[in-house]
């Protein structure tokens, strides 16, 4: 420990500097499919031996309700997140952005509070990458 009290030691650092061509965390489909007022599901999968902290933000929240859009992913694990499309602005275009960044061990407890850690991690400035989905609008067919 340095004499400002704080950890120093090799992966204690509470957001880890992401390497450099950092490829491993996915998102599952690669055009989402979204079905007018039903669930549909989008998978996010760590296969690092790193946690992921992420979130999950939408064009519009009027159109789009994401169930569970904030987490820390542990390694070697995935989680599926659902959105439900409403039914509403039916022409308009959707997407998702997925923001992540890795962060300690320290956040590795199962009651971690990733609003808490995304609180941190903007106010220390920490780097992060981002993906974005396209969603496709699937209609009811007409009889």
């Amino acid at each position: 420990m340095s004499e400002s009290g704080t950890i120093e030691a090799f992966g204690m650092e509470e957001f880890p500097k992401m390497p450099k061509n950092y490829i491993g965390f996915h998102v599952l489909p690669t055009v989402i499919t979204l079905k007018l007022d039903d669930s549909s599901t989008i998978t996010l999968r760590n296969s690092s031996n790193y946690l992921v902290l992420y979130k999950i933000k939408c064009t519009s929240n009027n159109r789009i309700s994401i169930m569970d859009c904030a987490g820390i992913l542990r390694p070697k694990h995935e989680t599926v997140i659902l959105v439900y499309r409403h039914h509403c602005e039916i022409d308009a275009t959707d997407r998702f952005l997925i923001i992540y960044t890795l962060v300690g061990m320290q956040w590795n407890a199962k009651d971690a509070n990733a609003l808490l850690c995304w609180q941190r991690a903007k106010a220390q400035q920490i780097p992060t990458k981002s993906i974005i989905r396209i969603a496709k609008l699937k209609r009811p067919k007409v009889s």
